[in-house]
Protein backbone atom coordinates (compact mmCIF):
# COMPACT_ATOMS: atom_id res chain seq x y z
CA UNK A 1 0.00 0.00 0.00
CA UNK A 2 1.36 3.41 -0.95
CA UNK A 3 1.12 6.57 1.15
CA UNK A 4 1.24 10.21 0.13
CA UNK A 5 2.53 13.04 2.28
CA UNK A 6 1.32 16.43 1.07
CA UNK A 7 2.56 19.68 2.60
CA UNK A 8 0.18 22.64 2.37
CA UNK A 9 2.13 25.86 2.90
CA UNK A 10 -0.97 28.02 3.02
CA UNK A 11 -2.67 26.19 5.90
CA UNK A 12 0.54 24.97 7.59
CA UNK A 13 -0.67 21.39 7.51
CA UNK A 14 0.46 17.99 6.36
CA UNK A 15 -1.91 15.43 4.96
CA UNK A 16 -0.80 11.81 5.30
CA UNK A 17 -3.01 9.71 3.02
CA UNK A 18 -3.10 5.95 2.52
CA UNK A 19 -5.89 4.80 0.26
CA UNK A 20 -9.17 6.13 1.65
CA UNK A 21 -7.63 6.86 5.07
CA UNK A 22 -6.20 10.29 5.79
CA UNK A 23 -4.68 12.28 8.66
CA UNK A 24 -4.29 16.03 8.52
CA UNK A 25 -2.21 17.73 11.18
CA UNK A 26 -0.77 21.16 11.87
CA UNK A 27 2.92 21.93 11.58
CA UNK A 28 5.03 24.91 12.73
CA UNK A 29 4.67 27.99 10.55
CA UNK A 30 8.46 28.16 10.23
CA UNK A 31 8.30 24.99 8.08
CA UNK A 32 8.36 26.44 4.58
CA UNK A 33 9.28 23.34 2.61
CA UNK A 34 10.13 19.66 3.04
CA UNK A 35 13.34 18.55 1.37
CA UNK A 36 12.76 14.83 1.85
CA UNK A 37 11.31 12.16 4.05
CA UNK A 38 14.47 10.72 5.53
CA UNK A 39 13.12 7.97 7.78
CA UNK A 40 9.95 6.09 8.61
CA UNK A 41 9.57 3.31 11.13
CA UNK A 42 6.46 2.03 12.91
CA UNK A 43 4.47 5.19 12.31
CA UNK A 44 7.29 7.58 13.24
CA UNK A 45 8.17 9.84 10.31
CA UNK A 46 11.26 12.05 10.01
CA UNK A 47 11.35 14.82 7.43
CA UNK A 48 14.22 17.10 6.46
CA UNK A 49 12.89 20.65 6.21
CA UNK A 50 14.13 24.18 5.60
CA UNK A 51 14.99 24.53 9.31
CA UNK A 52 16.12 21.01 10.19
CA UNK A 53 14.38 17.78 11.12
CA UNK A 54 10.66 17.52 11.81
CA UNK A 55 9.40 14.41 13.59
CA UNK A 56 5.86 13.11 13.94
CA UNK A 57 4.58 9.96 15.60
CA UNK A 58 1.58 9.26 13.38
CA UNK A 59 0.34 6.34 15.48
CA UNK A 60 0.32 8.47 18.63
CA UNK A 61 -1.35 11.29 16.71
CA UNK A 62 -4.07 8.86 15.60
CA UNK A 63 -4.48 7.29 19.04
CA UNK A 64 -4.88 10.67 20.74
CA UNK A 65 -7.18 12.11 18.09
CA UNK A 66 -10.94 12.33 18.19
CA UNK A 67 -11.59 9.42 15.86
CA UNK A 68 -13.81 6.34 16.10
CA UNK A 69 -12.02 3.33 17.58
CA UNK A 70 -12.43 1.45 14.30
CA UNK A 71 -10.52 4.21 12.45
CA UNK A 72 -7.80 4.28 15.12
CA UNK A 73 -7.29 0.52 14.85
CA UNK A 74 -7.27 0.42 11.04
CA UNK A 75 -4.99 3.46 10.68
CA UNK A 76 -2.60 2.13 13.32
CA UNK A 77 -2.38 -1.20 11.46
CA UNK A 78 -1.75 0.58 8.16
CA UNK A 79 0.91 2.89 9.63
CA UNK A 80 2.72 -0.02 11.29
CA UNK A 81 2.90 -1.92 8.00
CA UNK A 82 4.33 0.91 5.88
CA UNK A 83 7.98 1.26 4.91
CA UNK A 84 9.89 4.37 3.83
CA UNK A 85 9.82 3.18 0.22
CA UNK A 86 5.99 3.17 0.36
CA UNK A 87 5.79 6.92 1.06
CA UNK A 88 5.75 9.58 -1.64
CA UNK A 89 6.24 13.28 -0.90
CA UNK A 90 4.04 15.70 -2.83
CA UNK A 91 4.67 19.40 -2.61
CA UNK A 92 1.72 21.66 -3.03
Amino acid sequence: MKAIVRHNKITNTIQFRVGKFSLIYAIPSKLKYIKEISNYEDGFITMQTNYGEEYTDLIELTSNGIFPDSFKKKMSDILSALKLSDIKLERG
